[in-house]
C-alpha cells in the first residue's frame, strides 16, 4: 500500500492505494478554520490513525519559492514547517521513509495535461490547474468523493484529494522501480 499526502496549512489530502493503485482509503482534514499550528498537527495525526500500515508515504513537496501576490517569507517558513512535522508524524507512526514528490514530476509521468492558456492571473492558473487534475482522476474511474457547491465549484477540498491521488499514484511507479 501507498500513501500519498498533499500537505498545506489550509487542506491536507489524503489517499491510499494499494499497489494496483485502487483506492482503499482517502480523506481531507480542513485547517482553514484553525489558528494554531500544534492543533492543526494533532488533527493530522488523529486522522492518519486511521489509516492501515503502508508499505511507503509520498508527499508533495512544500512550496519553494515566491509567487507574484501569493507568498509571503513567513507563510512559505510556516508551509515548511508543517510539512516537515506532518512528515515527522507519519514517520513516527509507521517508521517508514517519507520521500518528497515534485508535483511537476509525478504529474509529468502520469501524463496529466498541465498545459494552461497565457495571460491567466495567478488565480486562475491555480484554479485551472485544480480543474485539470480533477478531471484526469474522473477519468481514471477512481471515486475520490469529489462534491460541488452550490454555484457548481468543486469543493476547495477536492483539488487536495485529486492531488493526493497523483502523489500516491507516482509513488506506486516509484515503488516497482525500486523492487
Amino acid at each position: 500500500m501507498i500513501l500519498g499526502l498533499d500537505i498545506s496549512t489550509s487542506v491536507v489530502g489524503i489517499c491510499l492505494l494499494d499497489i494496483d493503485a485502487a483506492v482503499i482509503k482517502n480523506s481531507h482534514i480542513d485547517l482553514r478554520k484553525v489558528t494554531d499550528f500544534y492543533e492543526m498537527l494533532d488533527l493530522v495525526e488523529a486522522e492518519l490513525s486511521t489509516y492501515p500500515e503502508p508499505n511507503a508515504v509520498f508527499v508533495e513537496e512544500p512550496v519553494m519559492s515566491f509567487s507574484k501576490g501569493k507568498s509571503s517569507a513567513l507563510s512559505i517558513a510556516t508551509l515548511q514547517a508543517f510539512n516537515g512535522a506532518v512528515r515527522y508524524i507519519a514517520w513516527n507512526k509507521w517508521g517508514k521513509p517519507v520521500s518528497l514528490v515534485s508535483a511537476r514530476s509525478a504529474r509529468s509521468k502520469l501524463k496529466i495535461d498541465t498545459k494552461l492558456p497565457k495571460g491567466l492571473s495567478a488565480y486562475h492558473k491555480k484554479k485551472q490547474l485544480k480543474e485539470k487534475i480533477i478531471s484526469w482522476c474522473i477519468e481514471q474511474d477512481v471515486d475520490l468523493g469529489f462534491e460541488k457547491t452550490k454555484q457548481d465549484n468543486w469543493q476547495v477540498w477536492c483539488g487536495d484529494r485529486a492531488d493526493a491521488y497523483v502523489v500516491a499514484r507516482y509513488g506506486i511507479y516509484i515503488d516497482r522501480r525500486m523492487d
